[in-house]
């Protein structure tokens, strides 16, 4: 989840404008005409929702003002903001009056340039998305490895990519891996039996974690050498779901020493991060 967008019901013509003009930029989007089904509770449903965004924006207009539910979704979105990463957003309809709890917060108009507020919208997404899903991994192991992701889902299957950049001062190199997680066909996260309220890539990492601590995988690497390789990752009735693509480079002081790399490690060490585990 990425922007959840609240409303009024009669500014339907601009939130289907601002949600094409987000999705068009790769943005996720939580509209209730869009995800709420039949027998869904509708509280339970929107403030999920709303736990699970990174940006909470509130489309402000006279007739926004006047709606309970708008009052409401945003009253629980200035609670959740109080314990974690939530950025509050008002997108400006008109010249209505922000509310108290709003009138303090950066706001984007949406009458003056449509696309600028598009492309404003989409970096409070980046910069959250970048706290959540890129860290840093030192302390005990012998160098510092730095990761980030992204993840992309086009037609119902999804992409992702996983950085990383391990430094070793000590022995004077770089090594930079990058893991590409393709799904092979729609369905393959069920198949994993990856539950909905998981996070699908920290679920996906952990998996394929859990596969390396088993089978681990090195390689020997020289100095401005690279390697690829590629697997795929299958659910319990042996059917590929997954396909891993691996690709690591080394850098720094040319030398004819190779080194050993665990492939597996690195995978591992980001897991144990995620997971809160304590790095040894």
């Amino acid at each position: 989840m990425s922007v959840f967008i609240s409303h009024s019901r009669n500014d339907q013509d601009t939130v289907q404008k601002v949600c094409k003009g987000l999705l068009d930029t790769n943005v996720k989007v939580w509209r209730d005409s869009w995800k709420m089904a039949a027998g869904n509770n509708l509280g339970e449903s929107i403030f999920k929702a709303i736990r699970d965004s990174y940006v909470f924006c509130v489309l402000h207009s006279e007739d926004s003002v006047n709606s309970e539910w708008v009052k409401k979704e945003t009253a629980f979105a200035l609670e959740e903001s109080q314990t974690r990463n939530l950025v509050i957003v008002p997108l400006l309809l008109d010249d209505t009056p922000l509310p108290d709890n709003l009138a303090d917060l950066l706001n984007v108009d949406l009458r003056t340039d449509f696309d600028k507020a598009i492309r404003r919208i989409k970096q409070f997404v980046d910069t959250e998305h970048a706290k959540r899903y890129s860290g840093k991994i030192k302390e005990a192991y012998p160098y510092i490895l730095n990761w980030g992701r992204e993840i992309l889902e086009s037609d119902g299957r999804m992409f992702m990519q996983l950085d990383t950049v391990g430094t070793d001062a000590e022995a004077e190199h770089i090594l930079l891996a990058q893991f590409m997680f393709t799904e092979l066909e729609t369905g393959g996260r069920e198949a994993l039996n990856f539950n909905d309220s998981d996070d699908i890539s920290y679920s996906l990492i952990h998996h394929c974690a859990n596969e390396f601590r088993q089978n681990s995988s090195h390689v020997s690497l020289k100095s401005g050498e690279t390697r690829r390789a590629s697997l795929t990752i299958s659910d319990s009735s042996g059917k590929d779901v997954f396909k891993l693509t691996l690709r690591i480079r080394r850098l720094g002081v040319v030398t004819q020493t190779s080194q050993v790399v665990d492939v597996g490690g690195i995978l591992i060490r980001i897991d144990d991060e995620i997971s809160g585990k304590e790095i040894s």
